[in-house]
């Protein structure tokens, strides 16, 4: 298999890929839900963009470096998807005061991201992951 051939990408162009994508899936949104346009219809053609997309973020980032805070982020991000609408069940089983208004949301965000963290560390992170015992 030949190899493909890269070539070089300018913050510029990342940049109006990323907003782009970002109004892309907005607008796919705002049809599902508002004009009930269903996902079989939506996804192919988001797809075929994300894929472009994805390709200009590799080519990006082939010369370049990611922030250390992004790709320490991204060992975890897993557990994130793996987690998150289990752990706010969790916490609304224990016994606290509840926290209403913007403070209790911001404090439930804390806590979910702290339990998928914690989730990371156990199951992936550790010498000899539990889940592989």
């Amino acid at each position: 298999m030949n190899e493909r051939e890269w070539r070089k990408i300018s913050t510029r162009e990342v940049w109006m890929w990323r907003i782009g994508i970002w109004v892309l899936a907005s607008t796919c949104s705002i049809a599902f839900f508002h004009w009930h346009i269903g996902f079989p219809s939506l996804v192919p053609a988001f797809g075929l963009v994300s894929y472009k997309w994805l390709l200009c973020e590799i080519e990006f980032y082939r010369e370049r470096q990611a922030w250390a805070f992004l790709k320490w982020a991204g060992k975890w991000s897993y557990s994130v998807y793996a987690t998150h609408l289990i752990i706010p069940d969790l916490l609304s089983k224990l016994p606290l005061t509840p926290i209403t208004g913007s403070l209790g949301w911001m404090l439930r965000i804390v806590l979910v991201m702290a339990g998928c963290y914690a989730f990371y560390l156990l199951a992936f992170a550790s010498p000899c992951p539990p889940c592989l015992n």
